[in-house]
């Protein structure tokens, strides 16, 4: 910390193995440390590491609460880095759906319905997978699903040409959830029968 203080600019440097000091304190679990980086420069946040990855998208990936509140504190210590991207196009949501990590979602989502950026959640990864193309693929993800339906585009193809819904209609796993990501257009009285199956997700 004193070296950073002394030689900002080691402090966004990345070692051989493509890390920063802010990376390695991560991987480390000095938490400590890396809030006395945040307070220091929270450009710090932003500094892209191996693969492309931010301190923001690292943290969206563990499960721990330790981990959850320090997701936050990024969050609040710099807003546009919600807006950073891996090198497979990843949002911080796309990483933490698809780690199918749900209290880091909420902990997302709650952020971009507050600060009005929940356009976010139709960006596209490299295979053009919205996050909601993501929670339907594999095991769906029905929390998720249902925190999403209001606040994306159900039309949106991926790059095999299919919604979200069509992924979930191949999957054979659509009982109950498939009004969810069927365009509102489509069937309307579905859709609203469905969302009473489920409680409103609360944002922690």
């Amino acid at each position: 910390m004193e070296l950073a203080i002394l030689r900002p600019s080691l402090a966004q440097k990345l070692n051989p193995e493509g890390y920063s000091p802010i990376h390695l304190a991560l991987q480390q679990e000095q938490y400590q440390t890396v809030r006395a980086l945040m307070n220091f420069n929270p450009k710090l946040i932003r500094v892209y590491g191996r693969g492309g990855i931010t301190p923001l998208h690292y943290v969206a990936e563990k499960e721990g609460d330790k981990e959850l509140e320090l997701l936050a504190e990024i969050l609040y210590a710099c807003k546009s880095s919600i807006e950073d991207l891996t090198s497979r196009c990843e949002t911080a949501v796309h990483v933490a759906v698809k780690n199918h990590n749900l209290k880091a979602f909420k902990v997302l989502f709650g952020w971009l319905k507050r600060v009005h950026l929940t356009e976010i959640l139709n960006w596209k990864d490299q295979d053009d997978n919205t996050v909601m193309h993501i929670s339907v693929s594999g095991e769906p993800q029905k929390e998720i699903i249902l925190a999403l339906h209001a606040h994306v585009d159900l039309d949106v193809k991926n790059f095999q040409g299919k919604t979200a819904q069509e992924i979930l209609q191949d999957s054979g796993k659509s009982a109950g959830i498939e009004g969810l990501v069927r365009s509102p257009t489509c069937d309307l009285s579905l859709s609203n029968n469905v969302l009473l199956l489920f409680s409103t997700p609360k944002i922690t």
